[in-house]
């Protein structure tokens, strides 16, 4: 992927491919231009959560308020930033790992 000044190398939006999974619940895979913000917004995490006594990781749902649903976190610091968004006037979503990006293969010159 390149990543030259002004954009002459950059990756186009329309190559690069997203993966997000709605709030029915149901996977779904786009163009990035082409991905609804308020759909990924209002989805459900990409990939599932698990936690098991003994574990090193601090995981578990947070309930917020912003939302008025539940969002999982997989560390302290993960929910740290959270909570701030919960308790920023500004923010109108909070998602958790909403989204999985799956970049095209880098191409090489001969």
């Amino acid at each position: 992927m390149g990543t030259g000044a002004g954009g002459e190398d950059a990756t186009d939006s329309r190559t690069v491919r997203a993966t997000y999974r709605r709030r029915d619940g149901r996977l779904v895979e786009a163009d990035l231009d082409r991905v609804p913000v308020d759909e990924v917004a209002g989805g459900l995490p990409v990939r599932e959560f698990r936690w098991y006594r003994g574990r090193k990781h601090y995981s578990g749902w947070y309930h917020a308020s912003t939302t008025g649903r539940m969002v999982a976190y997989e560390s302290r610091l993960e929910l740290a930033r959270i909570l701030i968004a919960d308790f920023a006037s500004d923010v109108t979503e909070i998602a958790a790992q909403s989204s999985l990006r799956a970049e095209p293969p880098e191409t090489t010159s001969p």
